[in-house]
């Protein structure tokens, strides 16, 4: 009788460990065609490019603090602390040089391609880099999305 109920926990304890049926991803899960487009098509050659904004600013407010400072250090405070542009993080979408700047806010895609435009405007060297952080999910109607970080680094 021991036996018996010993070989019968045996038994309930393995289907617990059996793994779940795979299921196969639904026949339309990767197609381009389930969403819809940008209402605006954006040209390579416009994400990066400067508006008249950003060449004002660059010229009358971040020149001549560069003056003071090394072109990478000065360019970041210009950029982000609090008394200068006040840039914010928006996770909302992903948005060019120029319109990040006018936002004064953007995604880390949004700020790194925005920092990068500057950057290569003042012969910097840039390079974008994915960062190693835990990952995020998040949902967004029926759309399940996996969230990761860029950055830039400049040279």
């Amino acid at each position: 009788m021991k036996r018996l109920l010993v070989l019968l926990c045996a038994v309930c304890l393995a289907g617990c460990a059996a793994n779940p049926p795979v299921v196969p991803p639904a026949d339309d899960l990767l197609h381009d065609t389930a969403f819809a487009a940008s209402p605006e098509p954006i040209a390579g050659a416009d994400v990066f490019a400067l508006s008249p904004s950003m060449r004002a600013y660059l010229t009358k407010d971040l020149l001549p603090s560069l003056r003071r400072t090394n072109a990478q250090r000065g360019l970041f405070e210009a950029l982000y602390a609090k008394q200068q542009l006040k840039i914010e993080y928006d996770a909302e979408r992903t948005r060019t040089a120029a319109e990040a700047f006018d936002a004064r806010a953007g995604n880390c895609l949004s700020l790194a391609i925005m920092t990068g435009a500057f950057a290569k405007e003042l012969g910097l060297g840039v390079r974008y880099q994915t960062v190693n952080v835990a990952s995020t999910w998040g949902r967004s109607g029926n759309l399940v999305l996996h969230n990761s970080h860029v950055n830039v680094s400049l040279k």
